[in-house]
C-alpha cells in the first residue's frame, strides 16, 4: 500500500486498498489501519463512499469465507499439479496455477494474483559440504528453453532479495516479488518427496573424497561467482595432440616446463599427503617464454588463455584469497608477478605468507559473529623478471618458496604454435593424473 497520506479521493477508494485490508491476519493492526484510512478518507470528503464500499467488501468477504471452508474445498484445488511442457516432473501446486503461461491464482474477490509471467519451479535442494547451508536449484523457462541456476536459499525466501533473479532473466519486479516468494516456498513445502537432497560443494579439489569438478556423488554450487574459471576446466580438443605436443618439450631438455608441469600436477597431491602449500617461481629475462610455459602448466587442468584461468597478480589481496579458497586444491597460476614490485616496494614476504598461509584472515558479519574463514592446500605458480627471494625477505616466506631462475635462450623454439596449440587441446592430463591417484 502507497503511504496513506499520499492517497487521493480517487486512489482511496481503489480495489487495491480495500484487497489489503481484508487479506491482514492482524485484527490489531487492521483497526489501527481502518481507523487511519477512514480519518484519511474524512480529510478527502469520501468518508461516505468509502465506509459503504468496505461494508460492501466486508460481506463480500464473509460470503467468501463460508464458501471457501476446508471442508467445501473443491478437491481438483488439492490435486493440482504445474503444467509445464513435460520436461520436470509435475509437482503439487495447491491454489496456484502454473503452466506455460506462468504462475497465477486469484485472489478473494477474483482478482489475479500473479507470482510469475514464465514457467518457474524448484528442483533440487543442495547442502553445502563445507558449510552445511542449503542452496535451492532452480528451473526457468523464459522464452524457447529451460534454464537452471543454483542460489542461496536464502534469496528465494525474501521478497527484496528474490529481486537480484531479474538479472538472470527471471521475471520478478518489486510488484510480485512477494507472490513469487510464496509460490516457490509453496511448491517446496508440498514437493518435499519430490524434489530431492543432493551434497554440493562451493570449492574445488577433494571434497568427500572426491576430486571436483570431476567427481558424480557431489556437485558443484558456485558456477555463478567464479563462472569463467569454473568453465575453463574440462577436457577439449585432441588428447593426442596435446600429449605428443607435450612429449616433444620435455624431450627438448629444457627444465622450466618440467618443472612447471610437474608443480601444476603436485597441487592435487598437497591436501592427501597433508601438507603445505609453496610457491614455484620462474624468473628471468622478459620475452624468453615464461608466459608460455605458465599457460602450458594451466593447460594441464584448463583453458589457458585469457585470465580465465591465469590469474592477474594485480588483484587484491582479497579478491586473491577468495580465488585460492575456490581453487583448493588446484593450482593458483600469476603470471607476471614484476607487476607487483613497486607495491611491495620489492619485498613479498606478506604475499608470500598469505599465499602460502593456507587460511585467510577471519572477518566478522553482521551479527557479530565469525564468518566462514576461507582455506586452500594446493601449489601456487608465479614468475616474473626477477628473483622473489630477496636479501630483506625473512626466512619463513624463502622456505616457502622454489625459486627457479630460467636457462639462457629461449625456453620453446616456436612459443606461437605452442599456444594455439593448447588453447585448442587441453585439460586431458589433469584428469588423467586423479584417475592414477584414485
Amino acid at each position: 500500500m502507497q503511504e496513506i497520506n499520499s492517497l487521493t479521493a480517487e486512489s482511496i477508494l481503489e480495489d487495491d486498498i480495500f484487497c489489503e485490508i481484508m487479506e491482514q491476519d492482524d485484527e490489531i493492526y487492521k483497526a489501527r489501519l481502518l481507523l487511519t484510512l477512514t480519518d484519511r478518507a474524512a480529510e478527502l470528503g469520501v468518508k461516505t463512499k468509502f465506509e459503504k464500499l468496505l461494508a460492501a467488501y466486508k460481506k463480500e468477504k464473509v460470503k467468501y469465507d463460508k464458501e471457501n471452508r476446508p471442508e467445501v474445498i473443491e478437491s481438483n484445488t488439492l490435486d493440482r499439479l504445474t503444467d509445464f511442457d513435460g520436461k520436470h516432473t509435475q509437482m503439487r501446486c495447491g491454489n496456484w496455477i502454473a503452466n506455460g503461461n506462468g504462475v497465477r491464482t486469484f485472489g478473494p474477490f477474483g482478482g489475479e494474483i500473479l507470482a510469475c509471467y514464465h514457467p518457474i519451479l524448484p528442483i533440487q535442494r543442495l547442502i553445502n559440504a563445507e558449510t552445511g547451508k542449503e542452496k535451492i536449484k532452480l528451473a526457468y523457462k523464459k522464452g524457447p528453453k529451460w534454464k537452471e541456476i543454483i542460489i542461496d536459499k536464502g534469496v528465494i525466501a525474501s521478497a527484496n532479495k528474490i529481486v537480484g533473479l531479474a538479472d538472470y532473466g527471471i521475471s520478478v519486479t518489486s510488484e510480485n516479488a512477494r507472490n513469487l516468494v510464496k509460490y516457490l516456498s509453496d511448491i517446496e513445502n508440498m514437493n518435499i518427496d519430490l524434489i530431492g537432497t543432493q551434497m554440493s560443494t562451493s570449492k574445488l579439489g577433494w571434497i568427500e573424497g572426491e576430486f571436483m569438478p570431476y567427481g558424480k556423488g557431489i556437485i558443484f554450487d558456485n558456477e555463478v561467482r567464479f563462472k569463467e574459471t569454473y568453465e575453463s576446466i574440462l577436457e577439449f580438443g585432441n588428447e593426442d595432440t596435446w600429449m605428443n605436443l607435450v612429449r616433444k618439450i620435455r624431450k627438448s631438455g629444457r627444465f622450466e616446463p618440467k618443472i612447471y608441469i610437474i608443480g601444476s600436477l603436485a597441487s592435487a597431491l598437497i591436501e592427501p599427503l597433508n601438507a603445505l602449500p609453496f610457491i614455484i617461481n620462474l624468473w628471468g629475462d622478459t620475452g624468453k617464454g615464461k608466459t608460455v610455459a605458465i599457460m602450458l602448466a594451466a593447460s594441464v587442468w584448463a583453458y589457458p588463455g585469457g585470465n580465465d584461468y591465469v590469474t592477474d597478480p594485480k588483484s587484491t589481496v582479497t579478491a586473491l584469497e577468495l580465488r585460492l579458497d575456490f581453487l583448493n586444491n588446484f593450482p593458483m597460476l600469476i603470471d607476471d608477478m614484476a607487476q607487483l614490485k613497486d607495491k611491495y616496494s620489492g619485498d613479498f614476504s606478506e604475499l608470500v605468507y598469505m599465499l602460502c598461509s593456507g587460511k585467510g584472515k577471519d572477518r566478522a558479519n553482521a551479527t557479530l559473529g565469525l564468518n566462514k574463514s576461507t582455506s586452500w592446500r594446493n601449489v601456487i605458480l608465479t614468475n616474473g623478471e626477477h628473483s622473489l627471494v630477496t636479501e630483506t625477505m625473512q626466512g619463513g616466506a624463502v622456505n616457502r618458496i622454489i625459486d627457479v631462475e630460467m636457462g639462457d635462450g629461449y625456453i620453446f623454439e616456436n612459443g606461437n604454435y605452442i599456444v594455439e596449440t593448447i588453447k585448442q587441446n587441453y585439460g586431458f592430463c589433469g584428469t588423467k593424473f586423479i584417475d592414477a591417484i584414485n
